[in-house]
């Protein structure tokens, strides 16, 4: 799971863009019934002017679990905690909740009748298993969180029975920049794309339109959602591709899997750019 937000960073928002997909076997699971939460197969995510998460839930688990609920429900608790005073003028009691604590009362707020596990991925991150995230700026990347792993394929993920815990989550801090770009992913996206390639199509978008006012939300909406769509639709196509040189199939030769190809999966991609707070949408 990875969830990031915009902490002591000024009068700063996000403005996003959203694109998932699921893996062809898991387009028949039910759609989610929480408010302002999305999905895509076992994936989840939300959305907000000062809030991203994306909660990617796990394949393996006993037989008749509906596997697409657990990662609902703990962005579901989170949204609920973020929202818990009713007062809209109170930002500082949301922009000054750590994430880390928001993880924790999420975790632990599940009812025991919620099975199931999830990795977690919320400019404060806080990062639990394989979704991950990336932050651009001036061209290249100044934060690449890396994936936690216990061993290959087999991810840091929170659970209703034997997991780990929200405590061994991994924070990251950064001092905020309007324009800064942040591209986060669950593994869909980052097994299959290199990230060289993440930049390069970052940065080919700002390139091709360098003569637009990117300083105006409708230009910001337009190029956030023109990188979304491209990494989404190039990790699509590349995981079908079983002759696709891919992070994924790097690391299993590594460990000595005869694994060649891309991978298919559930694919979550979020990508933001940093704005001034007077003017920024709510949009998916």
């Amino acid at each position: 799971m990875v969830r990031g937000k915009i902490l002591n960073a000024g009068p700063l928002k996000f403005i996003y863009s959203a694109y998932a997909i699921a893996h062809p076997s898991k387009m028949a699971l039910k759609a989610n019934t929480f408010k302002n939460i999305f999905q895509a197969g076992e994936d989840a995510h939300l959305l907000s002017a000062k809030h991203l998460a994306i909660a990617d839930g796990i394949s393996i688990q006993p037989s008749g679990t509906v596997l697409n609920t657990y990662a609902q429900c703990i962005l579901a608790n989170m949204l609920n905690i973020i929202h818990a005073q009713d007062d809209p003028s109170d930002n500082d009691y949301l922009v000054n909740q750590s994430n880390m604590h928001i993880l924790q009362k999420a975790y632990t707020n599940l009812p025991a009748s919620t099975q199931g596990s999830a990795t977690d991925c919320t400019l404060q991150f806080t990062q639990l298993g394989d979704t991950v995230f990336r932050v651009i700026r001036d061209g290249r990347f100044i934060i690449k969180s890396c994936d936690m792993q216990h061993s290959f394929n087999y991810p840091y993920q929170l659970a209703s029975t034997a997991g780990d815990k929200p405590q061994d989550a991994v924070e990251y801090s950064l001092q905020a920049r309007c324009g800064d770009i942040i591209v986060m992913g669950s593994d869909g996206l980052f097994d299959n794309i290199f990230d060289d390639r993440i930049l390069e199509i970052v940065n080919q978008v700002g390139d091709k339109n360098s003569g637009k006012d990117y300083t105006s939300e409708e230009m910001l909406k337009q190029k956030t959602m023109v990188i979304c769509d491209a990494l989404g639709n190039m990790a699509r196509d590349i995981s079908m591709d079983v002759n696709a040189n891919t992070p994924f199939s790097e690391k299993a030769l590594h460990e000595g899997i005869p694994y060649h190809g891309g991978k298919m999966d559930d694919i979550t991609v979020i990508v933001a750019t940093l704005a001034a707070e007077e003017d920024s949408p709510d949009r998916r």
